[in-house]
C-alpha cells in the first residue's frame, strides 16, 4: 500500500510545498534500522514505534520530511497531511546521507 504526504516549508522566506510517498516496503525497511538511523525513529516522539500501519506510515513521511527540511536548511512547520497523490511533473530531492537511511524520496513544488 502506497500512501501520499504533503507539508509545507520556506525556502529563501518563501513558502513551498513538500511531497512524499511512503509503501509498506519502506516502513519494514525503516523499521529494521539500528536506533537513531532511521526515519521513524527520529520522527518518533519518545517511547515505543507504534504498530498501527497508518501511524508507521505517518511518522515514516515526517521522519523524512524532518530529515529533508534539515538537510536543505528549510524553515519548516512540522505539520504532515495526507494527500490523494503527488501532483505529475516534480522534480525529486534525494535527502543527503544514505538513501538506505531514508527510503523515501522528496519531491518539492
Amino acid at each position: 500500500m502506497t500512501r501520499y504526504w504533503t507539508t509545507t516549508a520556506k525556502k529563501d522566506g518563501k513558502p513551498i510545498t513538500l511531497y512524499c510517498a511512503t509503501c509498506n516496503a519502506a516502513v519494514r525497511r525503516d523499521i529494521g534500522k539500528r536506533r537513531f538511523a532511521a526515519s521513524l525513529v527520529e520522527s518518533a516522539v519518545l517511547g515505543e514505534v507504534p504498530s498501527d500501519l497508518t501511524e508507521l506510515h505517518f511518522l515514516l513521511a515526517g521522519g523524512a520530511f524532518k530529515a529533508y527540511v534539515r538537510s536543505k536548511r528549510l524553515q519548516w512547520n512540522a505539520a504532515v497531511h495526507p494527500v490523494d497523490a503527488i501532483p505529475n511533473g516534480l522534480v525529486n530531492e534525494p535527502i543527503k546521507g544514505d538513501p538506505e537511511t531514508h527510503p523515501v524520496v522528496i519531491y518539492e513544488r
